[in-house]
């Protein structure tokens, strides 16, 4: 009887203790497959592997995930055929991916053939995206290559067909048909100070069937840039510059981009970013000369006609506390988000989103605050504009038959002056 108790001790005990993984063992996460790849004292990395069903719609990975109480680092994407596990291959569901700083190899053919694919969010750490990764991704609109990476392989975006922009934010060196076929690719943002070109014959089947894109750079690497295609690709060198044209369609419009952006040379151009509270029904704007990227701004134009926008030769300082949200990628604006309430710029007025699903096109930007549902509308004014306030930008919360100063505020009975009532400019005497 003794003996009997003690083995069911031990089994109860066998039972208690946690399983442990161990390199090759393979888990779900969510609906995402991961094999253990490292697991020692110093490192646990996982990669994403094919699941077992197929994906749609908007594709997270994570950048951590756990397996029996131990937390592993997501580390690799599988590439490859589909037999062989490739992560994502073939799989049209899917319309955006997010990878986490945490990916530091993907995989040639990862997203090869992933024809519903829209938008990549690649906050990865890799050094180069392999041949064929996005090959025949043919509703890609928005990819940005990180600093981080240095090759773009063979065919890696061939047949990206509705890609029309492409950031690359470091230096690359781009390998055979790294972007043929891109038919609809006119603008490349290349943020890098040098440029390769691998093939040693016939480079220019490189940019192959693209709409004979303009390669924007760094004042100070034009020339390099240039060199780098001269005999090569002479019909992009001869249209490479570091002026990127812009012009405004209203005064007032809002701004984003997924580089560093100079204005400096943009006269009668303002961008401001709202760092300063909310006073009443009035937000003050920060004028810049420079933004890092993906941030959100007003832009307000002085004169009409095209304006001088550069790609900054150092990183602008970090905005801190800018309410404004940019948006890099066609993205639906919910009312709220969490405490706060989002509102987007029309008719030179910041206006409460009427109702969800509203979506925002890319290069945009949105207001962000913790605020009364119930104000529906709020002006702004740039910090130098000489009135406070400017005349296309009054609006008040309500039209309500209430009195309000230029800057928004509820005065009640009037004295003479100039004032707001019922969204209107009136003047007492």
């Amino acid at each position: 009887m003794k003996k009997l108790t003690f083995l069911l001790s031990v089994v109860a005990w066998l039972m208690a203790m946690p399983v442990m993984a161990a390199v090759d063992d393979v888990f779900t996460y969510g609906n995402l497959k991961f094999k253990v790849i490292t697991d020692d004292e110093t490192k646990k990395e996982v990669q994403v592997i094919r699941p077992d069903a197929e994906l749609s719609g908007d594709v997270v990975i994570p950048d951590h995930v756990t397996n029996y109480a131990v937390e592993y680092s997501v580390a690799y994407i599988k590439g490859g055929e589909i037999d062989e596990g490739c992560a994502f291959r073939e799989m049209n569901g899917i319309t955006s991916v997010t990878i986490p700083y945490t990916v530091y190899s993907m995989e040639y053919s990862a997203f090869y053939h992933c024809e519903g694919l829209k938008a990549v969010y690649n906050n990865g750490n890799m050094d180069k995206i392999d041949g064929w990764t996005f090959y025949g991704c043919t509703n890609l609109e928005y990819c940005v290559v990180p600093a981080t990476i240095t090759k773009i392989g063979q065919s890696a975006f061939e047949g990206c067909s509705a890609l029309k922009d492409l950031t690359i934010l470091g230096s690359v060196e781009l390998d055979q048909h790294a972007l043929k076929d891109c038919s609809a690719l006119k603008s490349i943002y290349y943020c890098g100070s040098t440029l390769s070109l691998k093939p040693t014959s016939n480079e220019w089947q490189i940019f192959q069937n693209t709409d004979n894109p303009v390669i924007y750079t760094k004042s100070l690497a034009l020339s390099t840039i240039k060199d780098a295609l001269n005999g090569k690709a002479d019909w992009i060198k001869n249209l490479a510059t570091d002026v990127i044209p812009y012009t405004p369609a209203k005064e007032y419009t809002t701004f984003c981009r997924d580089f560093d952006v100079d204005f400096s040379a943009a006269t009668g151009l303002k961008a401001g970013v709202a760092t300063t509270d909310l006073n009443g029904t009035m937000l003050k704007l920060i004028v810049k000369t420079s933004i890092p990227a993906g941030t959100g701004v007003v832009l307000k134009k002085l004169n009409e006609g095209e304006y001088k926008l550069k790609i900054a030769e150092e990183s602008p300082e970090a905005i801190v506390g800018n309410k404004l949200v940019g948006v890099v990628a066609p993205t639906a604006i919910p009312q709220t988000d969490g405490d706060n309430t989002n509102f987007v710029l029309k008719d030179g007025v910041f206006k409460k989103v009427s109702a969800d699903n509203n979506t925002l096109p890319a290069g945009k930007a949105y207001l962000q605050l913790t605020t009364s549902s119930t104000t529906r509308s709020l002006s702004f004014s740039f910090e130098d504009d000489v009135t406070g306030i400017d005349t296309t930008t009054i609006q008040t919360q309500t039209e309500d038959g209430h009195c309000y100063n230029l800057a928004g505020l509820h005065v009640g009975n009037s004295t003479k002056g100039l004032y707001i009532i019922n969204g209107k400019k009136v003047v007492v005497k």
